[in-house]
């Protein structure tokens, strides 16, 4: 063995516990922290994941609601006169809802009945009167609706010189179910 002298010795032995703790951090430090960025990573990666996962299930929910609202038209194809009957109803309680008094509603045949029979569509004639509240409630409550119905056109007229009331003359139109 080489013989060293103090000072050559406490430098081997400092340079001995340098590499030792080199090794040591190496070994147990760089590796814990090796792990620790991939724990990391794959908990980022599986956050948005479930990120994902919620944004689909959500959209899976409102997707649920839509088709729940919508299940109506996959059923059975309803005779033409019930469908008629069916839109009338609805039209009327539309009306009563919005508080509008209908003056005339009466079902109107379709001037092209290939496509329109083809694209099942009912058209109606509607006349109503009502303040310009009623008017926009109605308006809301036809939007708002389960059945798919469409105002065509739409003719608003004062009744008389205050204009308190609105005169209405609509064509409404329904995608039958």
């Amino acid at each position: 063995m080489i013989k060293l002298d103090k000072k050559q010795y406490t430098i081997a032995i400092a340079l001995g516990a340098v590499i030792f703790i080199f090794v040591i951090y190496q070994l147990i430090f760089v590796g814990f922290q090796k792990k620790i960025n991939q724990l990391d990573k794959e908990i980022k990666l599986k956050e948005s994941e479930l990120r994902k996962s919620l944004t689909i299930q959500a959209d899976k929910d409102r997707i649920n609601n839509e088709y729940k609202n919508l299940a109506v038209y996959l059923k059975a194809e309803p005779s033409y006169k019930d469908a008629v009957g069916k839109f009338l109803r609805e039209l009327e309680s539309i009306t009563q809802d919005s508080g509008v008094s209908v003056l005339n509603l009466n079902p109107k045949n379709p001037v092209d009945t290939d496509k329109d029979k083809k694209n099942n569509f009912l058209f109606a004639d509607l006349r109503m009167e009502g303040t310009l509240e009623q008017l926009f409630k109605f308006l809301n409550k036809i939007q708002n609706s389960n059945l798919l119905i469409k105002l065509d056109k739409i003719v608003v007229a004062p009744k008389d010189e205050q204009a308190s009331l609105l005169k209405i003359e609509t064509d409404v139109s329904m995608l039958m179910p």
